[in-house]
């Protein structure tokens, strides 16, 4: 991983406001979750990312109706089917298990964690964490 995270405060503040510029121009799920990532990735480098929003049917705890994730926003996965993603549809693999449980993940080898699902052949290190509203699971950020 390359870059460098921001390291004062005034750093910091600007790559706020960056984010807030950028979300408030748009109210695309797509295009504010790409944005979210590109702020992250200024603070924190990664190769490969994913924000996951969980279906809002699913949160609402109505009958079940399609994928257990609705939004995807990735960076460095290669394009694909997903129509079948055992992550998407049922909430498999370590961002599942974020959703589901709420605990944040860190798989140093993901070659030896129970939860990882293959998402790419290149990975082998893993950060998973909830995104929480309101102390509600909506979603997962996964690096």
């Amino acid at each position: 991983m390359s870059g460098s995270a921001p390291s004062s405060p005034k750093s910091r503040y600007d790559l706020l406001v960056s984010l807030s510029q950028k979300i408030s121009r748009t109210l695309d799920l797509q295009e504010l979750l790409r944005h979210l990532l590109e702020s992250v990735q200024a603070a924190v480098p990664f190769d490969a990312a994913g924000v996951f929003v969980l279906n809002r049917s699913v949160r609402l705890g109505l009958p079940e109706g399609g994928n257990l994730i609705a939004g995807v926003a990735t960076v460095g996965f290669p394009p694909g089917p997903r129509d079948d993603d055992p992550m998407l549809r049922s909430g498999k693999g370590i961002i599942g298990h974020v959703i589901h449980t709420g605990e944040r993940v860190v798989a140093p080898d993901v070659r030896v964690d129970a939860h990882y699902v293959e998402g790419r052949p290149s990975t082998l290190s893993e950060i998973a964490v909830p995104i929480v509203v309101n102390a509600e699971i909506i979603g997962a950020l996964n690096l």
